[in-house]
């Protein structure tokens, strides 16, 4: 192991230790006796109510493995319950620290179902920048206009058409052959020659696959329409928490605590426990909305979310590492020709 890696690692494991100390903090406030009122609505809570809080988080599972597999549909196919068994158990593997939810994700996908491990990169950044299309106009909708106003709503749905439109047709520009020939001559005007001695070889197509993957229409769309319905969905989940617990709490302000908790969990360095929690309650305290309702009770809110969303990723995860048949990895009995495994088709679209 070399020493850039081992410092690493010694670097995501205090990350990591933090992460449980930002988390212990916050649940040391939630259980405080000032808060224990707020805490016995949970004796109170319907049958219902947990029943959608669950679902909600179910949805957002499902539909953020959907998105995985919408994405890489242009440059290769594949199993859509394959892609979805792997997004449920590196979702539940993400608690963990060193990044291993990446490292199961980019094996699986690198070993089993052939795809270039730079092409990994590329699928997973456009799946990043497919977010951001939807996000970015939800943040600047919510800051110039009222969450309980129609306008709200065209702002935040057209915002999102228009970026993921503008973002297909800068891609489109440079998708395929022609594309990537256009790319290089511009790389090449700027005075950046010597990096297209790399990215002129096999490697760089690699990456430009995620260029291709931007650059589909029904692709980008699709996912685009997914990521809206996954935030609506996780709004869905903050707001029932809430009356759960018996707050009021708005429909702009679930959005805010929902798209921060999403945001977290996908960039944080150091796992998702504590930093999504923490920063989750540090945001909503911003934007004003712990001012009403009091710190304590937002963050009771985002941790019974937190509580109950990690019910659901271990049944999730348990199932799709049944479908996945882990168990024959760890035993090392996985060969090339184990009908059990899903095989995947190379896509002719660009």
């Amino acid at each position: 192991m070399s020493r850039s890696v081992g410092w690493g690692r010694i670097a995501q494991g205090v990350g990591f230790l933090l992460g449980l100390g930002l988390l212990a903090w916050c649940v040391s406030i939630v259980l405080s006796p000032d808060n224990r009122e707020q805490l016995s609505h949970l004796l109170d809570a319907s049958a219902l109510d947990v029943a959608i809080l669950l679902a909600c988080s179910a949805a957002t599972l499902i539909l953020n493995g959907l998105i995985f597999w919408i994405v890489l549909w242009p440059v290769k196919h594949t199993s859509v319950l394959h892609i979805s068994a792997v997004n449920a158990v590196a979702t539940l593997i993400s608690y963990a620290p060193f990044k291993i939810a990446v490292a199961f994700r980019v094996l699986v996908h690198n070993r089993i179902d052939g795809v270039p491990i730079l092409t990994i990169g590329a699928w997973f950044a456009a799946i990043a920048v497919l977010a951001v299309t939807v996000l970015f106009p939800a943040a600047a909708a919510s800051v110039w206009l009222d969450s309980r106003s129609a306008s709200w709503w065209i702002a935040w749905i057209g915002g999102a058409i228009v970026c993921t439109a503008l973002v297909v047709a800068l891609a489109s520009a440079f998708a395929g052959d022609p594309g990537w020939h256009r790319l290089m001559r511009m790389i090449r005007a700027v005075g950046l020659g010597f990096a297209v001695r790399w990215l002129g070889t096999e490697h760089g197509r690699r990456l430009h696959a995620g260029i291709d993957m931007l650059a589909h229409v029904r692709a980008s769309a699709a996912a685009g329409a997914c990521r809206v319905a996954d935030i609506l969905v996780q709004a869905v989940r903050v707001w029932i928490a809430a009356r759960i617990l018996h707050v009021d709490l708005d429909w702009g302000a679930s959005m805010v605590i929902a798209s921060t908790y999403f945001l977290i969990a996908m960039i944080s360095p150091i796992g998702m426990l504590g930093p999504r929690e923490f920063i989750s309650v540090s945001v909503a305290t911003m934007a004003g909305i712990s001012a009403e309702e009091g710190t304590e009770t937002i963050m009771t809110i985002v941790l019974f979310i937190s509580a109950s969303e990690a019910l659901v990723y271990l049944a999730g995860g348990g199932i799709g590492a049944a479908y996945l048949r882990i168990d024959r990895w760890l035993l090392g009995r996985v060969k090339s020709d184990d009908p059990t495994i899903p095989r995947c088709e190379h896509s002719d679209e660009a």
